[in-house]
């Protein structure tokens, strides 16, 4: 009974997104119709399941040197006795797909910072854009450009001045649309099915030696399967800026606004880097913001203001990397050598 109609359904359904209850309607009323909407239903429906196989969404590719991807991923692992969460912290440059995994035991700003420096300092420079996920430590909210209503990301001020440090613009992608971040959802898959499976550390250093050998010996020289290419070869025309500062100089902390004052649900007791506790109307709350303070040319930060640095402490301890060491001194060096 729809044959007469096969060709009108199979190009209007696209149009109505498939749906057979609006075609069924329109049958009726355009063409007199007569059957039943399950027959339309039927016809739709391999319709529907052909449009979704080959639908999907374009790979955006970039130039050399334009971009990195990062993010976390998590994977249960053995370290000495005990079956642990990694936190796989993972940069992937867009241009050559040269990985660089590391994995800490959580995915707070500490880790985000440090995992961004060891990725520059293993790839010999630093891209011009830098795309992140939303988690809390770096993108504090979305929202509207009160003067232009053009969407815009309230960074975390600290991760701003570091990416402002480094030279490198920091992008987040549109909540719920991780298809942005593809390269690197795909680069923490491959590090979770291809470097751990199966293997067993004595500590943390020794995964994360293995995650260096993996990456340079495994992940580097394989065939990729979207270039075609081998990620180290094709690193070779990539276009990085040089990293201009010694290992772990970093800008000084600036305070986090009240509404990023905290991590995430599970990390409640622990405040993000900078925020002071104040108390307002006998409740403790974190601080207003403070005042960025620019690095001084050659690298070195000016001097604190008067009063010295702002209080706060890194909460549980968490950010013992970034905060102990001081922010304007180099910590004490991990011993990563870096890529041949």
């Amino acid at each position: 009974m729809l044959d007469p109609h096969a060709g009108w359904l199979t190009a209007r359904a696209p149009e109505v997104d498939f749906n057979s209850a609006v075609l069924y309607r329109e049958l009726v009323t355009h063409f007199g119709y007569t059957g039943s909407v399950q027959q339309v239903l039927r016809f739709v429906r391999p319709l529907r399941v052909a449009a979704r196989q080959t639908r999907a969404t374009a790979r955006f590719e970039t130039e050399p040197g334009q971009q990195a991807q990062v993010d976390f991923g998590q994977c249960r692992v053995w370290v000495a006795d005990a079956e642990v969460t990694a936190h796989l912290f993972v940069c992937t440059l867009g241009y050559s797909r040269r990985t660089y995994p590391e994995a800490f035991p959580h995915e707070r700003l500490s880790a985000v910072l440090e995992g961004h420096e060891h990725a520059f300092q293993h790839f010999g420079g630093v891209p011009a854009q830098v795309v992140v996920d939303n988690a809390r430590p770096v993108v504090l909210r979305h929202d509207r450009d009160p003067e232009t209503g053009r969407h815009r990301v309230v960074w975390h001020p600290t991760y701003a001045d570091f990416a402002a440090f480094y030279g490198f613009t920091p992008w987040a992608h549109w909540p719920y649309r991780p298809q942005t971040k593809g390269k690197v959802e795909a680069g923490v898959k491959y590090v979770q099915r291809n470097a751990l499976a199966g293997k067993r550390f004595h500590s943390w250093e020794h995964l994360n030696a293995w995650l260096l050998e993996w990456a340079t010996t495994v992940a580097d020289t394989r065939v990729h399967g979207t270039t075609h290419e081998v990620p180290r070869e094709r690193f070779a025309r990539e276009q990085l800026y040089a990293v201009r500062h010694p290992p772990g100089v970093r800008p000084r902390a600036r305070d986090a606004p009240d509404r990023g004052a905290r991590l995430s649900r599970g990390d409640r007791r622990e405040p993000l880097l900078g925020a002071r506790p104040v108390r307002r109307g006998g409740r403790r709350r974190a601080g207003a913001p403070g005042q960025l303070r620019d690095p001084a040319p050659g690298g070195r930060d000016r001097p604190p203001p008067r009063g010295g640095r702002p209080r706060g402490g890194d909460g549980a301890g968490a950010l013992r990397g970034a905060v102990a060491a001081g922010w304007g001194r180099a910590p004490a060096p991990r011993g990563r050598a870096a890529a041949p």
